[in-house]
């Protein structure tokens, strides 16, 4: 696996990518990836699942999802003691 985070002022950029190897001779690579806008007490983010679309079955024979996105959003609340 090979991850990378690249930050600029309140914007981060990562990505993680892994090339994988099945006994079963069928290898493929997944590519990840984040955007995220951070302030003092709140995150807005969009994440990007399986960029380049491989076609692949994990185990127990489950094919598993095609390229997906979410976008997300954080609230951290300031507790006062």
């Amino acid at each position: 696996m090979a991850r990378s985070v690249f930050q600029t002022g309140n914007w981060t950029f990562s990505t993680a990518n892994r090339m994988l190897e099945r006994s079963s001779k069928n290898s493929y690579f997944v590519s990840d990836a984040r955007i995220s806008f951070q302030k003092s007490s709140y995150m807005i983010y969009t994440d990007m699942q399986n960029i380049f679309d491989a076609q692949y079955i994990e185990v127990g024979a489950v094919p598993m999802p095609s390229r997906w996105a979410t976008l997300g959003f954080r609230y951290r609340l300031a507790v006062k003691k």
